[in-house]
């Protein structure tokens, strides 16, 4: 027989194992709990798949006599684990396992005849290989037979056509529970409707690609390493109540690991070595090692994608496209902006989180801990339309280029300038040195207009931009300041560090006295009286703007620099808001909470905001939500220190929202969420 006619019998049995009955297909958005053991890492536990004897299946005997029992049973477990959407190359896989389990070397073209006399019910019944067969045809064969990866339909989602192999199935590992394995992935194209579609997403290089209806099991960190969702949770969860680093969680898996002496690691290291052109984009940190570990960068990697994917589940979004490598930074920014225009929601009150003051107590304070650099560009604070110069802030937002003072658009100005944008270059052109880098940030550096104005960019990063642009004349009044006859003598620190670059002050927060953080906003330059009370300002508008007059009555706010906020000139005096709105701040109640009171000498303070008259009506408020919730979110300042702007605002983002349902969570179950503990230093 000619080579070309044994190529084409070869190609019709691919094609006829190809057709043979399949479970019905699922409509897009459904479960189907085979491809979930498929794609899981519990695949690799399926040595504790049940025996069956002979009498169980029914099968085509004579068709299947060259097959002792052992070999009906591989063959049916290879069927269940090797997925349909592999085509022609399903027969491939399930040939390498089979003949490896019997030590046989039966073609295709038999397997092809066996496998067409076996039924669908039949092959549901044997499970799936066991783990030491599946290593074993892999390093046999050099493919991947441990995991499969394959999109969730066969039929395109447009035109319900079919759908074809777009490229030869890939290699890649997949960390999961039980340690790396490899897997084998394949991506499907539409020939009619020139869509793409992969383990994770589809889509096309114009459109963009968006995610399935469906959530994967596994979550994509590139283009060769996966994450099962069961072990980023963990993850995700160590970071949210252990403040575990990306490159701490990579290092608890890899020791734990290498204490378990995984079968899984050191196999994936030994096929990455044997094979290295067919894994030719997956390396090895350390041969020396003889195991696969897990990078701190893939553990990143899984966290930003993942956490995008359900912040658009979240927001019933799952239809957004991502048309290139910088559009998830993009979305994050997005979501950034929408974050601080609204209160995170909190719709599920128990009786025990209101018996602590949530619905009737917020406390507001600054947290200095966190913080990042912001461009150097210094911009004049006028605003078009508004009352002359603002006693407000005139720092850029802007997340300033590695290696450089400003931001990309103003590196741009600073180059038409011929003024060096290199933050040590510009520290050098200004005639400063590292110790008297503060003075650059306020006198030193270039002034000039760049697009808008420097309030409204500051302002659309705190949220305020829009009640600044509604109520132009806020700016007027809070030109005037403080009221000279009443100004307080308490002094609060609220002026910035001296430091190589410019950061933010930190981010103030505004929290429910059952512990739900309601909003957050970044502090730029230091925690001004102006600045605080447009950012909470804002807060009540959107957040008690509904209330009744009577209602905002008995809403307490408190703040340690209440004093200084309440005695601006503008917050004396109804603000200029329509309707009911000018009389928010002047209908609800401010305090100073019962730690900071004492740090007050002004006698005023104490008789206008002290708490006793709460504790005395409310005896189970608590006022120190803020600072409680503080003992946790600090301790996350080796952590989002070193991100920039895009990623420090998400990562927080994020973990605030696990906060506030498990806060939640513990509220509706009867327990008390755990709070964290200031480390204590004993005295001598």
């Amino acid at each position: 027989m000619s080579a070309k006619r044994r190529a084409g019998r070869k190609r019709k049995y691919a094609l006829e194992l190809d057709c043979l009955p399949k479970l019905p297909r699922l409509e897009f958005g459904e479960t189907e709990s085979s491809s979930l053991l498929t794609e899981s890492s519990s695949l690799l536990a399926g040595s504790d798949s049940a025996e069956i004897g002979p009498s169980v299946v029914q099968t085509d005997i004579p068709q299947l006599e060259k097959l002792t029992w052992k070999g009906v049973t591989i063959l049916g477990q290879a069927l269940n684990l090797v997925p349909s959407a592999f085509r022609s190359y399903r027969l491939k896989y399930v040939a390498s396992i089979l003949n490896t389990g019997l030590n046989a070397e039966y073609s295709e073209t038999d397997i092809a005849g066996f496998a067409r006399a076996m039924t669908v019910e039949d092959q549901n019944l044997l499970g799936l290989p066991t783990e030491e067969l599946l290593w074993k045809a892999t390093m046999s064969s050099g493919r991947p037979c441990t995991g499969f990866l394959a999109p969730p339909t066969l039929q395109c989602l447009q035109c319900d056509g079919s759908l074809y192999t777009h490229n030869d199935p890939s290699v890649v590992v997949c960390f999961g529970q039980r340690g790396p394995f490899l897997a084998s992935k394949i991506t499907l194209r539409c020939k009619a409707c020139h869509i793409n579609y992969r383990y994770d997403q589809f889509g096309d290089e114009i459109e963009g690609y968006r995610y399935y209806d469906q959530q994967r099991p596994f979550v994509k960190a590139s283009r060769t390493t996966f994450v099962s969702r069961d072990l980023y949770q963990f993850f995700a969860a160590a970071g949210h109540h252990a403040w575990c680093s990306f490159e701490a969680a990579a290092e608890i898996y890899n020791e734990a690991q290498r204490e378990c002496g995984s079968f899984n690691a050191s196999n994936t290291a030994a096929f990455v070595k044997k094979y290295p052109l067919r894994a030719q984009e997956i390396t090895i940190e350390t041969d020396s090692i003889g195991v696969f570990e897990l990078h701190r960068k893939t553990v990143a990697e899984a966290f930003w994608t993942a956490e995008v994917e359900s912040e658009l589940r979240e927001r019933a979004d799952v239809g957004h496209t991502f048309t290139s490598a910088a559009s998830r930074e993009q979305f994050m920014d997005v979501a950034d902006k929408q974050r601080a225009l609204q209160p995170y929601p909190h719709d599920i009150c128990s009786d025990e989180c209101r018996k602590r003051g949530c619905g009737t107590l917020w406390s507001v304070d600054g947290l200095w801990k966190l913080v990042y650099p912001v461009c150097m560009y210094r911009v004049p604070k006028e605003v078009t339309g508004f009352s002359g110069q603002l006693k407000y802030v005139d720092a850029c937002p802007g997340q300033p280029m590695h290696g450089k003072a400003f931001c990309e658009k103003h590196c741009r100005v600073a180059a038409e300038k011929e003024i060096p944008s290199g933050l040590r270059d510009f520290l050098r052109y200004c005639g400063v040195n590292k110790e008297d880098a503060a003075t650059v940030n306020e006198n030193q550096a270039t002034e000039g207009h760049v697009g808008g104005s420097c309030l409204q960019s500051a302002a659309d990063c705190q949220g305020i931009a829009e009640s600044v642009k509604t109520f132009p004349k806020l700016s007027s009044d809070l030109d005037d300041g403080e009221l000279a006859d009443s100004r307080t003598v308490c002094n609060k620190d609220t002026g910035s560090k001296r430091q190589l670059q410019k950061w933010i002050r930190g981010h103030l927060f505004i929290v429910r006295g059952g512990g739900h953080i309601d909003m957050w906003q970044p502090l730029y330059q230091s925690e001004g009286p102006a600045q605080v009370f447009l950012i909470v300002l804002t807060w009540l508008i959107s957040a008690l703007g509904h209330f009744s007059r009577e209602q905002r009555k008995n809403v307490v706010l408190s703040y340690d620099n209440m004093c200084h906020v309440d005695n601006l000139r503008v917050a004396r005096k109804p603000l200029p808001l329509p309707g009911d709105l000018s009389h928010i701040w002047l209908d609800i109640k401010k305090i100073i909470d019962s730690l900071h009171i004492k740090n007050h000498k002004d006698q005023r303070c104490h008789e206008l905001y002290n708490p006793d008259s709460l504790k005395q009506t409310h005896p189970e408020m608590n006022t120190m939500c803020c600072e409680q919730t503080f003992a946790w979110l600090g301790r996350f300042k080796k952590i989002v220190c070193t991100m920039g702007k895009c990623h420090h605002h998400f990562y927080l983002h994020r973990m605030v929202k696990r906060r506030n349902k498990y806060i939640g969570f513990c509220y509706q179950n009867n327990r008390r969420p755990i709070q964290s503990r200031r480390p204590v230093v004993s005295s001598k």
